[in-house]
């Protein structure tokens, strides 16, 4: 588990180390690259996240949730999609305009 937590902090094939803003709280995470992609489904395109972050699930008192923002070197991104995994709280997120 440990090995788990450290992953998430260390710069990987995923992204790069940053910090995100949430509730006026700095937390260390793994950022995705910034893509404005839209993956081709039967109903059509679907608008993908922009950008993923990876944080630890323990470091936050409550949760965020679908539709709270969060900052990421200075911008602002709305949460599409929340996933808990183990140790790791996954924020799909697009870009506010």
């Amino acid at each position: 588990m440990a090995d788990d937590l450290e992953a998430l902090e260390t710069a990987n094939d995923f992204g790069t180390v940053s910090s995100i803003t949430f509730n006026s709280t700095s937390y260390a995470a793994t950022v995705s690259p910034f893509t404005r992609t839209k993956k081709m489904e039967d109903a059509g395109y679907l608008q993908q996240a922009d950008i993923e972050v990876v944080v630890r699930r323990e470091l936050f008192g409550t949760l965020p949730v679908e539709n709270q923002t969060i900052t990421v070197d200075s911008e602002t991104f709305r949460i599409v999609e929340l996933i808990k995994d183990g140790v790791a709280l996954t924020l799909r997120c697009n870009r506010v305009n």
